[in-house]
């Protein structure tokens, strides 16, 4: 059965890459081009479920507006496309508004895609099309205004949050209800570069208590901060059980989450919890399997409680979660997990002294 695709692209240039993209994808149907999502809604009401690619710009108004009207009156299944350079300052609010996924279409791509956005690009497509849209639903935030007591002591305990694609939207969601740890430090691997990360901290930062940036080589790590580590940042930490970041000396990882939750784990043990969100690939089975052998914390995801499919079968099969959990039940889950790993640290702490 093929994916029905839904385009609203103006940019010629855009448009072309698009058409190639899937031109080479046999499992996909273009049923509509339009120049708007108010004619992409009025045509695709009756078409039913439909993938949108959807082009962002640099008009922050008109980009927004055009999602919002698709998911109005969808919702559905959102697949941005762009000059990254280009749209990311309004990354941050497309996800947030419940766009699936963003594929960044540059410069050099207009005379011929690379392998590396083919292979993305249909991943992209093939995972959109078996979303479950009557979970997705906009990330309402809002801004807070308290950082903790601003004593940014070393973190004592981490979460490795691995964030496939098609995940970011949850992402968001998490930390923007996820009570602040100050002697805890989370790690977010994402599924973007690392020219793009700035933007998004700064807007993310706004609406959670923890304090949110970009990893930097010889920047000690403290409590009530999140990282955000990009998909090709070259990314490590110091010494064995060093809380401290320094820049790895191997090449840029294909698995970006399973390379942070291992590096985590093989620094701090039991002290760090890890946990999959939905999204796409397999990317995150291997680091969930080193965190549960470490004494480590394992959480992903069920199956059927999240928009996207994800099943990292193979940590299941080794046995190495602890828990799978529905996206609505998460914040208060690992909440719960960290309130207990401090417990637990406390009460070994005054046996040593008694």
């Amino acid at each position: 059965m093929k994916t029905w695709i839904g385009l609203i692209i103006a940019n010629k240039q855009i448009k072309g890459v698009v058409d190639t993209l899937l031109k080479v994808n046999d499992i996909t149907q273009v049923v509509g081009r339009y120049a708007s999502a108010e004619e992409a809604v009025q045509d695709l009401g009756v078409k039913g479920n439909v993938v949108i690619v959807l082009e962002l710009d640099d008009d922050y108004r008109r980009s927004l507006t055009q999602l919002k009207t698709v998911q109005l009156f969808g919702p559905y299944a959102v697949l941005g496309v762009g000059d990254g350079h280009v749209v990311s300052p309004i990354l941050f609010d497309a996800f947030r508004l419940g766009m699936l996924d963003f594929i960044s279409i540059e410069s050099e791509d207009i005379n011929g895609p690379s392998d590396s956005l083919f292979r993305d690009f249909s991943q992209s497509i093939e995972s959109l099309a078996t979303a479950d849209l009557s979970r997705l639903s906009r990330a309402r935030l809002s801004p807070v205004t308290e950082k903790g007591s601003g004593a940014l002591g070393e973190a004592e305990y981490f979460i490795a949050l691995g964030v496939p694609r098609g995940g970011i939207s949850q992402m968001v969601r998490l930390l923007g209800s996820l009570p602040l740890k100050e002697d805890a430090a989370v790690f977010v691997s994402l599924p973007l570069p690392y020219d793009l990360i700035d933007s998004f901290a700064t807007q993310l930062d706004v609406y959670t208590g923890w304090s949110v940036n970009r990893f930097l080589p010889e920047e000690r790590i403290t409590g009530g901060t999140c990282y955000l580590i990009a998909s090709n940042d070259l990314f490590d930490i110091g010494g064995e059980g060093e809380r401290v970041f320094i820049q790895s000396k191997h090449s840029v990882s294909e698995w970006p989450i399973d390379d942070m939750m291992r590096r985590l784990a093989r620094a701090f043990g039991p002290q760090v919890v890890g946990v999959l969100l939905e999204g796409m690939g397999d990317d995150g089975a291997d680091g969930l399997i080193t965190i549960r052998r470490r004494g480590g914390t394992a959480i992903s995801l069920k199956q059927d409680g999240s928009i996207l499919n994800l099943a990292p079968a193979r940590a299941d099969d080794e046995g190495a979660l602890d828990m799978r959990v529905d996206r609505d039940d998460l914040e208060r889950t690992l909440s719960y997990v960290l309130t207990q790993l401090m417990d637990l640290s406390h009460l070994n702490t005054m046996s040593v002294h008694i």
